[in-house]
């Protein structure tokens, strides 16, 4: 049940190559108090169908297409009433210039690393972007939306670090052979990175090949504490997110829940990977549904390996 005081609802936001798909003013709430009902909130930022959103009362869910929820009177970024300070997302919301799902507890923070050099050591989870093979004409579209959502939808570890000690974040590398250029266009960027003279390929085919079984494809890799150790074979826990077979329309609202997912808390505990690899598996196929796109099987597609599992 609503209380007096409409909540605030807030909606992530997608990259900009992705304006063409419908956005509306419904959340349909799959979770929370207002879990199996669905609310428009006529005066909110549009979102796209599929995209995550929440009331910021506990309730979550997805954006739907308008007339699935009835309107709500007042303004979704109204003050708290009193004339007490705004919620951290509802800062961040007019801080921004597209709102985020939520605010990171835990927040992950990206870096390039750079040729062989050493990974920095403390963090609380080291998370990498490989490719395992060169692109063809047709998987290059998806590359480009994998480095374009990282890009888009985290921030630097710099900025990062400002806030939170190192321990406290999930470190997201990408190998590249040096550092790209500060002000290009993001597709200029993105195929910039995808260049085999610029993504570095050898490190990436290194870092798989210390997993169990030859991958060739798209993967984010997340490991407990410590960077991997390439000249050993990885054992668990580990988790393992393979991209290869997606749509690239979806690749966006992917990324977007991983990083949702491991700023729960300390979700890379190795008793919460399971649940953290389960809860990613049904956000993004709540969003596939949402956005009518077809998914690989889900539970290889994204996988917690735990000791014993190899």
């Amino acid at each position: 049940m609503l209380k007096p005081t409409v909540p605030l609802l807030f909606f992530a936001s997608f990259a900009s190559d992705l304006c063409a798909q419908q956005f509306t003013h419904t959340c349909q709430f799959n979770q929370g108090p207002l879990k199996g009902q669905s609310r428009a909130f006529s005066n909110a930022q549009p979102a796209m169908v599929g995209a995550p959103c929440q009331d910021g009362a506990g309730s979550t869910g997805v954006v739907v297409s308008d007339g699935a929820g009835r309107p709500l009177a007042e303004r979704a970024r109204r003050p708290p009433a009193g004339g007490g300070r705004q919620p951290v997302e509802a800062r961040d919301h007019e801080a921004r210039t597209s709102p985020v799902t939520a605010v990171a507890d835990v927040p992950t923070g990206r870096a390039w690393l750079v040729g062989n050099q050493p990974e920095p050591s403390g963090y609380g989870l080291y998370s990498y972007m490989l490719f395992g093979s060169l692109p063809s004409d047709a998987t290059r579209p998806l590359y480009a939306a994998v480095i374009k959502a990282s890009l888009s939808k985290i921030e630097s570890i710099e900025s990062q670090l400002q806030t939170f000690p190192p321990v406290q974040l999930n470190l997201y590398l990408m190998p590249v052979f040096s550092g790209p250029p500060k002000y290009a266009q993001p597709d200029d960027l993105a195929n910039w990175i995808i260049d085999e003279d610029h993504y570095n390929y050898p490190r990436a085919r290194q870092i798989l090949d210390s997993l169990p079984d030859k991958r060739n494809g798209v993967y984010i890799l997340s490991v407990l504490s410590r960077p991997i150790d390439s000249s050993h074979q990885l054992k668990p826990p580990y988790l393992l997110q393979d991209l290869s077979n997606v749509e690239p329309g979806i690749v966006v609202a992917w990324i977007q829940y991983f990083l949702n997912q491991a700023a729960k808390g300390k979700p890379w505990e190795e008793n919460m990977g399971d649940k953290l690899a389960l809860d990613l598996r049904n956000d993004i196929e709540q969003v596939a549904v949402q956005m009518q796109l077809t998914l690989p099987a889900m539970a290889a597609a994204i996988k917690w390996f735990k000791p014993g599992s190899e």
